[in-house]
């Protein structure tokens, strides 16, 4: 089964990830910067404690 694939279709999806990379990046940004955050407060506390 082959679904061909028009360039008119590629500008929705292109919009689509784009209104979703806006409207999701930054908190996924955010969640990682604190993840990262308390991974190296973790590490420091557990060797200087």
């Amino acid at each position: 089964m082959h679904i061909a694939l028009h360039e008119s279709d590629l500008p929705d999806y292109w919009e689509i990830g784009r209104v979703c990379t806006c409207r999701w990046g930054s908190k996924v940004v955010l969640v990682f910067v604190t993840y990262i955050a308390f991974s190296a407060t973790g590490v420091v506390s557990h060797r200087f404690l």
